[in-house]
């Protein structure tokens, strides 16, 4: 078992981010009697990095999806009357 310390140091990060990632469950862990997180499995950077990136690009993806849907929502609204109306002269 490694100390949140040794983890942020074999990862290259900040003590915060660890635990932040544990909280977070892409780190797994688990408190020990004192309190202190004690890491069981430590990730590689890459496994971590790999994860966020897929997240973000489905993110990506669902706002572009939702974006569409909402132009397409705008173009199938049938018109107001003020706009019928100027149409019509």
């Amino acid at each position: 078992m490694m100390n949140i310390k040794e983890v942020s140091d074999k990862l290259g990060m900040n003590t915060k981010t660890v635990r932040k990632l544990i909280r977070a469950g892409k780190i797994k862990a688990e408190k020990n009697k004192e309190g202190r997180w004690e890491v069981k499995e430590v990730p590689s950077k890459e496994e971590l990095t790999a994860k966020s990136e897929k997240k973000a690009k489905a993110k990506k993806a669902e706002v572009k999806e939702e974006k569409k849907n909402t132009s397409n929502e705008a173009q199938a609204k049938p018109a107001t009357e003020k706009e019928a109306s100027t149409s019509k002269k």
